[in-house]
């Protein structure tokens, strides 16, 4: 039949169920994690350093925290880019303890940029539609 055809379910077939392909397109994606991981934590670090010693301000005190948290989403999304170096095989995620606390922490870091990100926007928005008023120069100092 077809189906025997195009499917082989003799034991052997299942001892590497990737073609080299999907191995070549996991390094690269695995690579592409490490270099993002590689700059995104270089420069994250640069400037959460940078905003903890200037945020006397409202503004460096969000782009602290948003900095900050960006830091630690790249951090918590290395746990996922590792897997594709080592054939899919789930390691942290076989736990189901520790794919609940790796999703929530991911759900609520990322909703928590969006948030920084939106009070950035609003922030500077205000800045341009009343330039030199006291509380955009109270930004600035």
């Amino acid at each position: 039949s077809i189906l025997k055809q195009n499917f082989n379910t003799s034991i052997g077939d299942f001892k590497n169920p990737y073609t080299s392909t999907i191995l070549i397109i996991d390094r690269i994606i695995g690579i592409t994690y490490a270099i993002i991981l590689i700059v995104g934590c270089a420069g994250n670090v640069f400037s959460t350093s940078f905003f903890f010693k200037n945020k006397q301000t409202i503004a460096g005190l969000v782009y602290f925290l948003t900095s900050a948290n960006d830091l630690f989403l790249i951090l918590l999304q290395n746990f996922s880019g590792i897997c594709f170096f080592v054939d899919r095989q789930p390691l942290f995620f076989s736990s189901p303890d520790f794919c609940t606390f790796w999703d929530v922490l991911h759900f609520l870091f990322s909703r928590l940029s969006t948030t920084l990100v939106m009070i950035v926007s609003i922030s500077r928005t205000y800045a341009v539609y009343f330039p030199l008023t006291p509380a955009v120069m109270a930004t600035l100092r």
